[in-house]
């Protein structure tokens, strides 16, 4: 278990660093690679450094960019970015803002010659593929990317199907292995997309979400596959079978590896969303009717959450239950907040207080998650079967704060007074034990309750002055 977590752990601060990598300032007017478009018309941005590949977009006169990469220009080209879309722009018509952006990109964002160079040329040709494989898809005609998204998720959900009448019942999983590290690669592939899909606004969100649905479902249920041809009736590990603990780990590294990228291109496609489609009238009657909507979705969002975790994430531990959970959450509460900011003034501050039903609602589904979801059969169906009470416990802690110098008597200017405090805490501590109605597994779940806390002053010190 706790080799898990740390391969778990481990998985997901990766997938962070990932997600905030960047190669140059982009924001900052005053930073050295921005740009001036001077162009007397619109200035098209295109996919290729070429007058004839795509336009990405059309960047108006006067507008501030940011260049990136400084490659083509010695063909009068650059890469550049608005702060949503990124492509390249002809340098016949920008300037520079506050230096040189060619000599500032060309020095000190150049990479330094390492020993390590041939890996880092094949990670930069892979990410560069992956870039370059979504601006073609992005390039393709709307019709045309839709029907390949449906043929690509039909093939998904037959391949989907095969599996799961072939595996229904133990048998040898070497073909399951292959398909599921064909998913990982498809997957990671369509993931190193994600930065490049942020370029392109909630269009290009949509457009990665729609990429991800054709290969990660596959790959999750493969995952889950495995784990269950690893198990009898889906409840007992066969004896000397490591399918079980395999897919199951996979499974999870798959769910680790994807969900940030998923939460965010999720938020990029909501943030201003819902506010640009209702534009609610800023009165009282409007503002209370919209708030009690908001806690009924709320409310409605968790029960199906429920139903969806249970009938698609088979394969998830609890952790990774509750971070996707978390995400999910974290988005419905910034598109309710979202909403709310249409109004002002007091109102503003009565929604977010009759909000706070949410938070309430989301409490109450965490705890949920933890207590009656089973982690060997992934059944919400955990019963309540008692608990241990281990009395009261008393502990004690050392901190110095600061007080007022007034409080102390000096005849000399006194400054820095602090003073050392000792804090006994008494906590209430039981254990709540579950079972599983379905496979019988039990849990326990240690809970502590403060029930009294004190403190009490052992010493000031202060610095005096004459």
């Amino acid at each position: 278990m706790k080799r898990s977590l740390v391969l778990y752990t481990i998985v997901l601060i990766i997938s962070v660093v990932s997600l905030h990598a960047q190669t140059a300032d982009i924001g900052n007017h005053d930073a050295p690679n921005a740009v001036e478009v001077t162009s007397s018309r619109k200035l098209n941005m295109r996919l290729e450094p070429s007058a004839s590949a795509g336009i990405v977009t059309q960047i108006e006169p006067g507008s501030v960019m940011w260049v990136t990469d400084v490659s083509a220009y010695h063909d009068g080209w650059v890469k550049a970015t608005d702060g949503v879309f990124s492509g390249y722009v002809s340098t016949d018509y920008i300037k520079g803002r506050n230096a040189d952006y060619y000599s500032y990109l060309s020095t000190s964002h150049q990479p330094k010659e390492t020993p390590h160079e041939l890996p880092d040329k094949v990670v930069n040709w892979i990410l560069e593929s992956c870039t370059h494989l979504f601006n073609s898809i992005c390039g393709l005609p709307l019709w045309t990317f839709l029907i390949l998204s449906v043929a690509l998720i039909a093939i998904e959900i037959t391949i989907i199907l095969w599996l799961r009448n072939r595996y229904c019942y133990h048998r040898g999983a070497g073909l399951l292995y292959l398909v599921i590290f064909i998913g990982f690669i498809l997957t990671i592939s369509v993931v190193l997309m994600w930065r490049q899909s942020m370029e392109y606004g909630r269009a290009g969100s949509a457009v990665w979400l729609i990429i991800l649905a054709c290969v990660f479902p596959l790959l999750v249920h493969s995952c889950w596959r495995l784990e269950q041809n690893g198990k009898i009736d889906g409840k007992i590990k066969r004896s000397g079978c490591h399918d079980a603990t395999i897919g199951k780990n996979l499974g999870v590294i798959a769910w680790l590896i994807a969900i940030l990228p998923i939460v965010r291109a999720c938020y990029n496609i909501t943030d201003n969303l819902l506010r640009d489609l209702l534009g609610i009238p800023d009165r009282f009657w409007p503002m209370l009717i919209t708030v009690v909507l908001l806690n009924a979705l709320n409310y409605g969002f968790v029960r199906l959450w429920f139903i969806v975790i249970r009938k698609c994430f088979h394969t998830m531990t609890n952790f990774a239950v509750n971070m996707v959970s978390a995400g999910a959450v974290f988005i419905i509460f910034m598109a309710d907040l979202d909403v709310l900011n249409d109004f002002n003034g007091f109102l503003y501050g009565l929604s977010l207080f009759l909000m706070a039903i949410s938070i309430g609602i989301f409490l109450g589904f965490f705890k949920s998650l933890r207590e009656i979801r089973c982690a060997n059969c992934h059944y919400f169906a955990g019963d309540f079967t008692g608990s241990t009470d281990y009395g009261y416990s008393t502990s004690s802690s050392d901190s110095w704060h600061d007080i007022p110098d007034h409080s102390i008597s000096s005849s000399n200017i006194v400054r820095n007074a602090r003073e050392l405090r000792r804090t006994y805490t008494t906590m209430h501590n039981w254990t709540n034990h579950f079972r599983c109605e379905y496979c019988s597994n039990t849990w326990a779940i240690d809970e502590s309750e403060r029930v009294h806390s004190e403190s009490h002053a052992l010493e000031r010190r202060w610095d005096e002055y004459s």
